[in-house]
């Protein structure tokens, strides 16, 4: 008998199993890498390149971005644009927190980036085009005129739109969310750097409380964060309160690691996912989870399109709208220094040069022909004599009724 039959056989075995072989590594590979991302697993130089598989670095030279919106709709609050609809007889608020959360799996390093929500950019006009407008209207208009993915996707588009920054996931919370989560954390540390009385409304609708702050540290339940965090009539005004913001994300992921939240991601999603409105994938959890645990404190910066001369302020006369409209050279450094990506922050120059090439450019296209010379940033915060009262439980305020935070 020949041997040649045999041979061919085992040729062809060695094939399939090759075959089969070579395919479960492509499937082990692709799905580690969504399963785990910013740790897939990646096949090394020599096999880049063949087909199916992904370059060894694609997983690592690829940021995470995500959009995350404080949203601040309050119960009961009717909805002004369809005060008699059924499907949305309340106000669905808008997202007067902003920021892009970007993390770098390659250095397991992370920034937040804060967008002011009173920026003057193009957004959704509900209409399928673009309209000139506050960035945190485009939620709002999301929600009203039920665009695909809502409020959260309008946010998302306009960040893209106007800054090239591609979203990945978002994450948005309104009031009663955000206490719930802070609450659940049994409250979050935070060094105060001076003395404050914030007059803002409640989570609910039903009129202005003081809240009051020590300089030092305090630890702020859900409710005293939430006001905290809102609160903008001071000397640095919009500017201090994304300081706060960004002061209240940090001590609350230091709390959840502490707690062991970033060990049982599944079950802690379970638990306060209602909580939140994401497109994160609940099979992801886990693998964002462990790229969370390694980035260390020290690997997170802090960035603001409101630092000094990334915007200038302005009163659109017509519609007494005070705005901050870009400083396209600027807001173009900040994004290329965040984001490690000079050819990011160069075509955000171009797009925003283009759109808004000085105030009354701006303004015109906006429908305001006329606007006022551009006011001066705040002045620092001026630190308050130490005699307001501790961060007790907030007592409704007496005598004139204060103007609340919108």
């Amino acid at each position: 008998m020949s041997h040649k039959p045999r041979r061919r056989h085992l040729v062809l075995a060695a094939v399939l199993l090759l075959t089969i072989g070579y395919g479960a590594f492509i499937l082990i590979v692709r799905v580690s890498g969504t399963l785990l991302p910013g740790n897939g697993m990646h096949a090394p130089s020599a096999l880049s390149g063949l087909p199916g598989l992904p370059a060894p670095t694609d997983g690592l030279t690829k940021r995470i971005n995500i959009l995350v919106l404080g949203v601040d709709h309050r119960p009961g609050k009717p909805n002004e644009y369809g005060p008699h609809s059924a499907s949305a007889p309340e106000d669905p608020g808008r997202s007067d927190t902003i920021a892009v959360v970007t993390i770098d799996p390659a250095t397991k390093t992370a920034a937040i980036l804060s967008i002011p929500r009173d920026l003057w950019i193009e957004v959704p006009d509900g209409h399928g085009g673009w309209t000139s407008d506050r960035v945190n209207e485009a939620y709002r208009t999301g929600e009203v005129d039920r665009l695909p993915g809502g409020g959260p996707a309008a946010a998302a588009a306009a960040v893209t739109h106007n800054f090239g920054i591609p979203i990945d996931h978002y994450v948005a919370l309104d009031f009663a969310g955000f206490t719930q989560l802070v609450d659940a954390l049994g409250g979050i540390d935070i060094e105060v750097p001076h003395a404050l009385t914030a007059t803002v409304l409640p989570k609910a609708n039903d009129g202005a409380y003081e809240y009051a702050f020590f300089e030092g540290r305090e630890h702020l339940n859900g409710e005293l964060a939430l006001a905290y965090s809102r609160f903008r009539l001071d000397a640095e005004g919009d500017f201090g309160r994304i300081k706060r913001q960004q002061a209240i994300v940090l001590a609350a992921r230091e709390r959840a690691l502490s707690l062991g939240w970033i060990n049982h991601p599944v079950s802690v999603w379970d638990k306060y996912s209602s909580a939140m409105q994401t497109d994160l994938p609940a099979y992801q959890l886990p693998g964002f989870a462990l790229l969370a645990k390694q980035i260390e404190s020290r690997g997170i910066t802090s960035r603001s399109l409101g630092e000094d001369g990334a915007t200038r302020e302005v009163i659109l006369r017509g519609s007494g709208a005070d705005v901050l409209f870009p400083n396209p050279g600027v807001i173009a450094g900040i994004i290329a220094e965040t984001f490690d990506d000079p050819s990011l922050g160069q075509a955000t120059q171009d797009r925003l040069g283009k759109l808004y090439p000085d105030p009354a450019a701006a303004a015109i296209a906006a429908g305001a022909p006329v606007i006022a010379t551009p006011l001066s940033r705040p002045a620092a915060a001026q630190t308050l004599p130490r005699t307001v009262a501790g961060p007790n439980p907030p007592l409704p305020s007496t005598g004139q009724p204060p103007t609340p935070t919108r």
